[in-house]
């Protein structure tokens, strides 16, 4: 199955740590959301990132194809029922191919809450590595750095 990564498992370490059998398929758009960070994460120390339905915006991220077993661990890290839940939405390559893929969104959401420099770090060296547009990580990733 293709799973749709927004937040920190853009990070390569982390996404191969949680689940090893993943593998990258591509960058997307994931149309009519904006990129929100709206839970509190005592590990993280910091709001952690959400998607919030937003018409109009698009989310930059990640596709991974990922094993039933990848999704267990990745459900069992993400909290899965408690802090976020998965939804199937289709997302949209960068040439024009939609696909369907799961994605995590927060189930309790706050309201905007300040990330940690350090959280910050692990998506900003997602979105240069993959070369998001600068816009995009300057609304997104670092709008108040």
């Amino acid at each position: 199955m293709l799973y749709f990564a927004y937040g920190s498992n853009m990070d390569e370490p982390q996404m191969q740590d949680r689940c090893p059998d993943s593998r990258f398929v591509g960058i997307a758009l994931l149309d009519g959301y904006r990129l929100g960070y709206t839970r509190f994460s005592k590990k993280r120390n910091g709001g952690v990132a959400d998607i919030v339905s937003a018409p109009g915006n698009s989310v930059w991220g990640l596709v991974y194809k990922l094993t039933p077993q990848d999704l267990e661990l990745l459900d069992s890290f993400e909290d899965k029922g408690k802090a976020y839940d998965r939804m199937a939405v289709k997302v949209r390559f960068l040439d024009g191919r939609v696909v369907e893929a799961e994605t995590y969104y927060v189930i309790s959401k706050q309201g905007d809450i300040k990330p940690s420099e350090e959280y910050l770090d692990l998506l900003l060296k997602a979105a240069c590595k993959y070369r998001f547009p600068r816009e995009y990580i300057a609304q997104n990733i670092m709008p108040d750095r």
